[in-house]
């Protein structure tokens, strides 16, 4: 299992981030990699819905979308099996804005299909799911990130409130409005929560 997920954290792609001092996932987790995990007995199938409306584990021309209708501890025990961990709001948020500079990860222009997978012409611009990974270069965040606006909401470490009743999530999705692709946008939802617009992608410290 060891020599399994060291071999599998090889095959991932790490951007260094400067504004967040960190490593990420330059892609969000995809289906693909996250079935990797499930065979190897790390992630657990009651973190995640793979018959649910539209949720892409179980369709196998999916593969390469995002890994969608996960729990926040779905997408922990994931970060964890391949030596990472799920990036803070303070990491996503400096990434996704370039230390606050950025209104969008590609900068300031306006939010549309070209650059974010969101909805506009209907959801997932038009196709009503996910899109794969890194479909939208022009998007493409400060330090070559793909997807911080748009296709999946993403997990965060944090929780949103004092009480410790929500996690916090960034990033839009194909599901919502383009309002949602600003990198100041939050959203929160219970860490059990499995839903087709959520996501994640894993971080490195250094």
């Amino acid at each position: 299992l060891e020599f399994r997920r060291v071999l599998f954290r090889s095959e991932l792609y790490w951007v260094s981030s400067r504004p967040a001092g960190v490593r990420f996932m330059q892609a969000e987790v995809t289906v693909s990699q996250f079935r990797a995990c499930v065979a190897a007995g790390a992630c657990k199938t009651e973190t995640f819905d793979e018959d649910g409306w539209d949720c892409n584990y179980g369709k196998s021309d999916r593969r390469a979308h995002p890994m969608n209708c996960v729990s926040w501890f779905g997408a922990d025990a994931f970060c964890r099996w391949v030596g990472g961990r799920l990036p803070t709001e303070a990491e996503w948020f400096a990434e996704a804005s370039n230390n606050n500079s950025r209104k969008y990860s590609w900068g300031n222009a306006a939010v549309v299909c070209a650059r974010a997978v969101i909805y506009e012409n209907g959801a997932g611009c038009g196709r009503y799911s996910t899109w794969p990974v890194c479909s939208k270069a022009l998007g493409n965040s400060v330090s070559g990130l793909c997807d911080l606006a748009g296709n999946v909401l993403e997990w965060t470490s944090d929780w949103y409130s004092p009480d410790e009743k929500f996690r916090s999530l960034r990033g839009g999705s194909w599901f919502h409005s383009p309002l949602s692709a600003r990198a100041s946008d939050r959203n929160y939802y219970g860490p059990s929560e499995q839903y087709f617009f959520i996501g994640f992608r894993c971080a490195l410290s250094p």
